[in-house]
């Protein structure tokens, strides 16, 4: 099964984007209002749990 490369939203802007490269499977995620996209390797669960926890803390931080 192929990944499926998707545009995932927040608020009406674009917050995640997950594709695959020849290098392996990424994620480009905007943490900061002022920052761009910043990439992130996703191809292990390790590397996924990581991602996740990043993106908690951003959203945990930006409802306070």
């Amino acid at each position: 099964m192929a990944l499926v490369e998707r545009v995932f939203y927040l608020k009406s802007k674009p917050f995640l984007h997950f594709y695959d490269d020849p290098s392996g499977l990424f994620a480009d995620v905007k943490l900061g209002r002022q920052r761009g996209f910043d990439r992130h390797r996703v191809a292990t669960k390790k590397e996924q749990l990581a991602l996740l926890e990043l993106i908690d803390q951003h959203l945990s931080s930006s409802i306070k």
